[in-house]
């Protein structure tokens, strides 16, 4: 977990792309609670 942060503090790319992750992430999530409403 600590290297992963370390890394992530001095690149900013793989943030970014972290970003992304979680909100397509939790896009889907919503997504399918929404179908299974």
């Amino acid at each position: 977990m600590h290297k992963g942060k370390a890394f992530m503090c001095i690149s900013p790319l793989p943030k970014e792309m972290f970003s992304v992750i979680k909100g397509v992430k939790l896009n889907l999530v919503f997504f399918s609670l929404c179908k299974l409403n």
